[in-house]
């Protein structure tokens, strides 16, 4: 990813990882014009772009979650007393390098969603239909507001990239960890307008010149406002070759 390099061991020398102290294999980053620092081993990766992420997913043999998924990930919650068997599910999600760990915490299974037009779909779990309760949350975590031990928002830490495992007290009802905050995600789907959309200014000249060019980010990062990138819902857009915005993605698998 762009701001990191590979520190190359000097010939007769130690190996690389030594030239820089604690580096991951020897891998240095950069934040704006810090010097070169350690790699942290448990960092999210971040300043990739569309492209790299979904080559990423096609050689990991997997795919980027469509932003359906990802919301369904974050903020959806099943219908109480469902799904409480096994946990086996017919989808799995993990982190590629995105603002968190393993999307379903660990690698756990995750409901399918099944592609069609119902706005919260049914999902299957465990051979049976999982209901998704038609309540969202506003946050990953429920309805509290988010502050800085919920969410690395509101560049409270500049260039502060948490370890991808933490704030465990801030997981989705699926377990996701860090689905807001830390870096943007990237999503399988391009950026269209929802059914019913009708422009209306300042809308019209923000937004929808970008329709179909764009892709979806969800999550929002450390810079982001608190007060607009901690609702699981918000929707942000940018150019697919983009890889100078703070942004990570995670990756799913179909099962």
């Amino acid at each position: 990813p762009r701001y990191w390099r590979r520190v190359a061991a000097a010939a007769g020398s130690a190996s690389a990882s030594s030239v820089v102290d604690g580096a991951l294999d020897g891998w240095v980053t950069r934040c704006f014009d810090d010097d070169a620092a350690p790699l942290a081993r448990h960092a999210p990766v971040v300043h990739v772009s569309w492209y790299e992420a979904n080559a990423y997913c096609r050689w990991a043999g997997r795919r980027l979650p469509t932003e359906a998924e990802w919301e369904v990930a974050a903020i959806a919650q099943p219908v109480e007393g469902e799904g409480e068997g096994d946990g086996e599910g017919k989808a799995e999600a993990e982190g590629g390098g995105g603002g968190g760990g393993a999307l379903g915490g660990g690698g756990r299974r995750l409901p399918r969603v099944e592609r069609h037009a119902e706005p919260w779909p049914r999902a299957a779990a465990g051979g049976e239909l999982l209901r998704l309760s038609p309540a969202k949350r506003t946050f990953p975590w429920g309805e509290a507001p988010p502050t800085p031990e919920r969410a690395n928002l509101d560049g409270l830490r500049p260039c502060g990239y948490l370890p991808v495992d933490a704030m465990p007290g801030a997981d989705s009802a699926f377990g996701c960890r860090q689905m807001v905050g830390n870096v943007w995600e990237w999503t399988a789907t391009a950026f269209y307008p929802f059914p019913g959309f009708v422009p209306d200014f300042p809308y019209r000249e923000n937004s929808a010149p970008w329709f179909g060019y764009r892709k979806v980010v969800k999550g929002g990062s450390w810079a982001t406002s608190a007060l607009v990138g901690a609702r699981g819902g918000y929707r942000n857009h940018f150019w697919p070759n983009m890889d100078e915005t703070f942004t990570g993605f995670r990756t799913a698998r179909d099962l």
